[in-house]
Formats: C-alpha cells, structure tokens, sequence
C-alpha cells in the first residue's frame, strides 16, 4: 500500500516538471517550497523502492516524507486552507489525501517494521 501511494504521489510530483521544467516556481512559491515539492518527484520513487529493496529505510523515508509533506503543505496552502471556497477543491482534495496517508503511515508503520525479518547477526 505505501508503495502504491508513493507511486501515486510521483506522477503528481512528476507532472509539473514534465510540463514547466525542473526550475519552475511553482506559481511564485517560495524557494525552499519549490525545491522541496521537485525533489518529491525523486524521493517518492527512491521510496517505493526501498521498500523492496532495504524495507527498513523505506519505511523510515515514506514516514518522514509524509510527515514533511503535510507539515509542508499545510504551510503552503495555509491561506486556502483558512478562506474555503470551492475554487479551490483540488487543493482540499489532495491534501486531505495526503492527511489520510499520513495517518495510515503512522497508524501501521510500528507494525510494519515489527514484522520485517530480524538482521542477521555477524
């Protein structure tokens, strides 16, 4: 589930640099925001398959992305979030999306990781 998420998230992420370019502003975002929201087009996948790959550090990356994404975003979108209007749907939408992952990461991760293989010991 968290990799089928994560690969949700990079075709979001992914979408904009596709069609404006790395550098690209995002509509006059801020700097820090900007670099934080592209490389999501590159830790989300890194994510996903670490995963697979070395479970321990995927988990611990899926967990801080989300976190950081949503503590990001809700910065972000602050002003929206404050003045509802139906104009703005997609952003309610989609971050209410990421608020619900990101307690079903916190929810289960413990137990995820509590079920990963012990490491052999040397």
């Amino acid at each position: 589930m968290y990799s089928a998420c994560l690969l949700v998230a990079t075709c979001t992420h992914a979408l904009p640099l596709i069609q404006h370019g790395l550098y690209w502003d995002y509509g006059g975002e801020g700097r820090l925001t900007t670099i934080f929201w592209t490389s999501l087009a590159f830790a989300d996948p890194l994510a996903a398959v670490m995963l697979f790959a070395l479970p321990r550090v995927g988990l611990a990356l899926t967990t801080a992305i989300i976190v950081l994404d949503v503590l990001q975003n809700g910065v972000a979108f602050r002003s929206v979030l404050l003045h509802p209007s139906w104009l703005h749907l997609w952003t309610y939408s989609a971050f209410g999306l990421q608020i619900a992952f990101l307690v079903f990461v916190l929810a289960t991760v413990r137990t995820a990781w509590s079920q990963l293989p012990s490491k052999p010991r040397s």
